[in-house]
């Protein structure tokens, strides 16, 4: 009988340390997760500038006007993309305002992404044009482009 004491006492013994071991594991566990994330946003704001991604980025894809009037070169999360356009002329603010509330109302969860954004306009004696492009900093997918052209 006594040795079943024992047994029974030391089979108790086992299950609390398991117990302490599986608590302990969960901890160093949850502490990984908090910083594998510290050090993803800490990554994220280590990215490119603007400016050295657009010197790396295929020109196919989007490059400025020569000889263009204002080039907009910007890293900015997607909630502070009307932002960006308070650096040109009243026209043109105007027009890329309602194009950047536009694609912030349509992607609402994703108003924390960094993205990249370049604007060039060029005015001449003719014309008056614009051309856009909006790039996912962590996939480098194009997600808006666009351009505008409107005779004097």
């Amino acid at each position: 009988m006594e040795r079943i004491i024992r047994e029974l006492k030391n089979l108790r013994e086992r299950t609390y340390m398991m117990k302490k071991i599986v608590k302990l594991m969960t901890f160093v566990l949850i502490l990984q997760v908090f910083v594998g994330s510290l050090s993803f946003a800490m990554d994220k704001s280590s990215k490119m500038t603007a400016d050295e991604y657009y010197n790396k980025l295929d020109k196919e894809i989007y490059s400025d006007f020569g000889n263009a009037d204002i080039n907009i070169k910007e890293r900015v999360q997607v909630k502070d993309l009307v932002g960006v356009s308070n650096k040109l002329d009243d026209e043109n603010r105007r027009r890329f305002e309602r194009i950047f509330e536009n694609y912030i109302s349509n992607n609402s969860q994703k108003t924390n992404q960094f993205v990249y954004v370049f604007i060039s306009v060029k005015n001449d004696a003719t014309s008056k044009r614009a051309k856009y492009t909006i790039i996912d900093s962590q996939s480098n997918k194009v997600l808006v482009t666009g351009n505008a052209y409107s005779p004097i």
